[in-house]
């Protein structure tokens, strides 16, 4: 029992021995080195704790402010979720409305229609001053809006040159002559286009209208080429302001007159 006891004490002296070798190894300061103490090592920790301590309440800070901010955006996307609600509302409420109006007075929203009061050769100059001549009119009339003529050449036609109508097309003293664009296209009209721009009575001699145009807005018959002509030689397709069948716009090979002959000419609101 001495002997393993002796043993046991000479090993536990090494272990000692080499415990403090080993921390001696692990604190030694470098040549040149500062030395720090016990203290300033302990102020030194103190320090690193205050600032991670400064670093987590500004952390906190800005986890609070970030949910502040998440909460305002809820807010705003449920106030904005209202607001488009409500709009929707509104723009049931007002297409309501629309409906009842156009029912009690169907004018209300319509484009405006009218012949010319004045009367022109076949030499229009095309379609393109066709347009300035309804223009014209209707600028003089005080009407508003913009204004084509329904009339068609080898280029072009109504149909093609038109924005066709959802809403009714009314004379400008408020009289319907269709509902629509299918409507006026199908034709028959609900009343003759037989007023001028100021709502008068149309005509003042002649019920022709040149069109070169279909009732369906297509192109028919000659154009006194191409509404350059106003020669005798030539000859232009005309409508009749009288009438609400398909002759309104185009009554066929015995509609054609010369091209020196006179005609008003359509004017539709686009």
């Amino acid at each position: 029992m001495r002997i393993l006891t002796g043993e046991v004490t000479v090993h536990r002296r090494i272990g000692r021995r080499v415990a403090l070798g080993i921390l001696a190894a692990v604190v030694t300061v470098p040549a040149g080195a500062q030395r720090l103490t016990l203290s300033q090592l302990q102020a030194e920790i103190v320090a690193l704790q205050s600032d991670s301590a400064a670093h987590q309440q500004a952390i906190t800070a800005l986890q609070t402010e970030n949910a502040a901010q998440q909460q305002a955006i809820v807010a705003l996307q449920s106030q904005n979720a209202t607001q488009e609600s409500e709009i929707a509302a509104l723009d049931t409420r007002l297409t309501a409305l629309e409906a009842l109006v156009a029912k009690l007075h169907p004018c209300a929203f319509a484009k405006k229609v009218f012949a010319t009061s004045a009367v022109f050769a076949g030499d229009l100059g095309g379609l393109p001053s066709a347009d300035q001549k309804c223009a014209l009119a209707a600028a003089n009339a005080g009407l508003s809006g913009t204004y084509r003529a329904w009339i068609a050449d080898g280029t072009a036609s109504p149909a093609a040159r038109f924005t066709p109508a959802s809403t009714a097309y009314c004379l400008v003293n408020d009289v319907v002559i269709a509902a629509n664009w299918a409507d006026l296209t199908d034709g028959t009209l609900a009343h003759a286009i037989d007023a001028d721009e100021l709502g008068n009575p149309a005509g003042g001699g002649t019920v022709r209208v040149w069109t070169g145009a279909s009732a369906a807005g297509g192109t028919s018959g000659p154009n006194c080429l191409n509404w350059a002509s106003g020669a005798s030689g030539d000859g232009g397709r005309f409508g009749s302001m009288s009438s609400t069948d398909a002759g309104w716009s185009d009554g066929g090979s015995l509609s054609n007159q010369t091209c020196n002959s006179t005609a008003h000419l359509y004017c539709f609101e686009q």
